[in-house]
């Protein structure tokens, strides 16, 4: 079992529809979006982030480049 984590930020848009006795939560918009997309580029123990929280989080730790992967 291992874990990898994609990080963003931005407006998410969220409800909790209902069926009869049954009720979920939903959410969606780009941050959820490309949290998505940088957990599949992660590799196990990886903690991925975007360009939208880069600057946020670059003043914290280290923060290394991916090679030839894809800004989001």
């Amino acid at each position: 079992m291992g874990i990898k984590i994609g990080f963003s930020m931005g407006c998410v848009e969220w409800g909790i529809p209902h069926q009869d006795d049954h009720a979920a939560f939903y959410f969606r918009g780009e941050a959820i979006d490309n949290c998505a997309r940088c957990q599949q580029v992660a590799n196990t123990g990886d903690i991925i982030v975007d360009e939208s929280i880069l600057a946020v989080v670059s003043q914290y730790g280290q923060i290394e480049p991916l090679p030839d992967q894809p800004t989001f």
